[in-house]
């Protein structure tokens, strides 16, 4: 055999396997957007308790209990997600792209919109240093578990060591 041709069993199990990972960037995907639309519906239920606090002020009675989902913070107690959450979804997107890269103006196109420019830049950068994004340029890559380095930890000097 030479080296421009492949085995039959080769290229069966390179086919699936590329079959197998388009699935998974199709699930990565899916699972943005769904992300993406609790962010939009924790959005509503603050504002949803923000109305019911106010009209129970007006009425001066005690604003009611409001409901919960388990492992979620109390409804619209919090404005939308944590940055954590927001921080999931960029990486999350980020691993949907992969082995392409994304500028930060494509995450959030892909996150929508109610999201400073901000906030998506400070999650690129966090898992940048986290190792879980490297970059050049504008543009920012994923990089998967097993190919990530410790990240550099910065070190300063100890304190009187430097001269004014």
């Amino acid at each position: 055999m030479t080296d421009t041709q492949i085995d039959p069993a080769v290229s069966g199990l390179l086919g699936k396997y590329e079959e197998r990972l388009a699935r998974k960037k199709q699930v990565i995907e899916k699972i943005a957007a769904l992300q993406l639309e609790a962010r939009e519906i924790d959005t509503e239920l603050h504002e949803f308790a923000q109305a019911l606090r106010t009209v129970a002020k007006a009425l001066e009675i005690p604003p009611p209990e409001l409901p919960t989902i388990d492992g979620d913070s109390q409804a619209g107690g919090d404005q939308g997600q944590s940055a954590q959450s927001i921080k999931a979804l960029v990486e999350s997107i980020m691993k949907a792209a992969y082995p392409g890269y994304l500028k930060s103006k494509d995450v959030r196109e892909k996150i929508g919109g109610g999201i400073g420019d901000k906030t998506v830049g400070m999650a690129l950068y966090r898992l940048g240093n986290e190792g879980v994004l490297r970059h050049v340029g504008w543009k920012w890559f994923y990089i998967p578990k097993e190919q990530r380095e410790e990240p550099v930890k910065k070190v300063l000097p100890e304190k009187g060591t430097l001269r004014a």
